[in-house]
């Protein structure tokens, strides 16, 4: 029954089957096989049970075969709870044992390591991604040459010099979509790397392909984990195309999923993405309580997930004005970044935001440096977003006549890129500069672009910013949230109308594989937009505001 129930995707009964299984007790010669399969339900619940269970089978097993099986759960369960330093010893020991009798247990063991060696301190991280260049000769001819193969392309992939280069890598690492068919998806594996990799590259329609399969998989397995992580991530790629409100939807929920069920791990990633989009939303103050909700806020230790709310945290300040300690925690994130392999600009644009911090602290000439040598570097990357970031920062540092160029080019630039909030921000800066020049005509022009893509992408901050650089050029604009059901984002509608239809919170939670919290949310943002007391009113309401289709 218990396998019957893992295989349909039923952790939790196969959790309730084997635990009783376990208790009864089973004979000695199957209490390892039964604990095996009690941890591996219990990870999938994220359930704290599931490291004592599963470093007991380690314990009882010797076969390489499920010694291997037993040590990747336990290795996961391990990270998951902020242990990835174990997680790396546990496997190390058993390679010990795997590596002279089975070759491809042992390859996919090596890939597992590193995957877990990020998640650890520097010390452990560089050995363990020193020791996978044995194997940089494998053609990729079984599952677990490919999976060593992804994580050595990650590895090469941060230390590209272009673009083009570093995607080469990270197709071959992808492998036409085998590395991650072949695999059970995980929440420490080499696949989220490779997505923050195709990200960096413009690459973001690859992106999307990937996280859809993935989410399935993970939605298959009824993985809470790796729900989690792959909805954060889609939060990332959101972010990247400029669609800020289903950025803070996935991050929000993904933050919520984790917390809620002590994935420690996945907890910085969702809280740094839910806090840049809170940034973009103008709701600084609600990005500071979400800054403080990660228990990080104060000391952020170093590590590959931990380095991306170092970043969030550095955005934040510059934007509330802590612009001083924004900028040091910028520069720190950068000097993590290479320390961790980074050395070109596959994971972030600091150097841009640190550069327009220290301009705008009156320290030009070292913003100058900074915002030449991003965009030295931006070019002889290629990523057309990264270029269009670096144009428009080297342009506000150096004002005057050439400022304007500078921007034009920044606009041309990222049109040709997937990236559509950079896009609105240069065409704002761009406007502003014709607004001063006296340029109006044009200006308006610009600025009405700039707040129509802003607004598109729910940029309300930005919005703002070029509705009044447009009113100042004398042009007119609208209200940049709408009104009534036009103000609801896509996950807040599909809510509604399942709420008026009829569906109960809890309901909605598990059609929509959110958590009942975040329905609560959605339902709250419904009522203050569409200026109702509860529910009873969704109905009606919707049928009104929402436009019929004529034939």
């Amino acid at each position: 029954m218990a396998a019957d129930a893992h295989a349909r995707g039923a952790p939790a009964a196969a959790a309730a089957w084997l635990g009783r299984a376990l208790a009864e007790p089973p004979p000695p010669a199957t209490k390892a096989e039964v604990l095996l399969e009690l941890g591996s339900a219990e990870l999938r619940l994220a359930a704290p049970q599931a490291v004592e269970h599963l470093a007991t089978a380690v314990e009882l097993i010797e076969d390489p075969g499920p010694l291997a099986a037993a040590v990747r759960q336990l290795a996961l369960a391990l990270t998951m709870s902020g242990e990835a330093d174990r997680a790396v010893e546990a496997i190390e020991s058993a390679l010990a044992v795997v590596e002279p009798r089975d070759r491809e247990l042992a390859l996919i063991l090596e890939a597992d390591l590193e995957a877990h060696a990020q998640q650890a301190g520097l010390e452990t991280r560089g050995p363990a991604a020193r020791r996978l260049e044995r194997h940089r000769d494998l053609k990729g001819n079984t599952p677990g040459e490919r999976l060593v193969q992804a994580s050595i392309a990650f590895e090469r992939a941060r230390k590209s010099d272009t673009a083009a280069e570093a995607a080469a890598h990270l197709e071959r690492g992808l492998a036409g979509g085998r590395m991650l068919a072949e695999q059970e998806l995980d929440v420490a594996g080499p696949f989220y790397h490779l997505v923050i990799g195709l990200l960096a590259t413009d690459a973001l329609d690859g992106a999307d392909a990937c996280l859809k399969q993935a989410l399935n998989d993970a939605r298959a397995q009824a993985s809470i984990p790796a729900v989690g992580l792959v909805t954060a991530y889609r939060a990332k790629l959101s972010l990247r195309r400029g669609a800020v409100d289903e950025a803070e939807e996935d991050a929000r929920a993904a933050r919520e999923l984790l917390a809620g069920h002590g994935i420690r791990l996945g907890i910085p990633i969702a809280s740094a993405f839910l806090i840049e989009a809170l940034i973009e939303r103008g709701e600084l103050d609600e990005a500071e309580q979400s800054l403080r909700g990660s228990g990080l806020g104060g000391e952020i230790q170093p590590g590959l997930t931990t380095n991306f709310l170092l970043e969030a945290r550095g955005l934040l300040r510059v934007a509330s004005g802590q612009t001083r300690q924004g900028v040091e925690d910028l520069v720190e994130f950068g000097r993590r970044d290479e320390l961790w392999g980074g050395g070109n600009p596959l994971a972030s644009r600091w150097r841009s935001h640190a550069a327009l911090a220290l301009y705008a602290l009156g320290d030009v000439e070292r913003a100058y440096s900074m915002a030449s040598d991003d965009l030295e570097r931006a070019r002889r990357w290629g990523a057309a977003s990264g270029i269009g970031i670096a144009l428009r920062a080297i342009a506000l540092v150096e004002g005057g006549t050439r400022s304007v160029d500078r921007l034009r080019e920044a606009v041309e630039v990222l049109e040709g890129s997937p990236a559509r909030l950079e896009q609105a921000r240069a065409l704002t800066d761009l406007g502003a500069a014709l607004r001063r020049s006296n340029r109006r005509a044009e200006a308006r022009r610009a600025l009405q672009d700039g707040l129509d893509v802003a607004v598109r992408c729910g940029a309300r901050a930005l919005a703002e910013l070029a509705g009044t650089e447009l009113r100042a050029a004398g042009g007119r604009s609208s209200d940049p949230e709408g009104t009534g059901v036009e103000q609801l984002t896509a996950s807040e509608r599909r809510v509604a109308e399942l709420a008026a239809e009829g569906h109960s919170n809890p309901e909605i939670a598990q059609a929509l594989f959110v958590t009942r919290k975040t329905v609560e949310t959605h339902l709250g943002h419904v009522y203050r937009k569409l200026d109702i007391s509860g529910r009873g009113k969704l109905a009606r309401v919707l049928a009104d505001q929402t436009p019929t289709v004529k034939s």
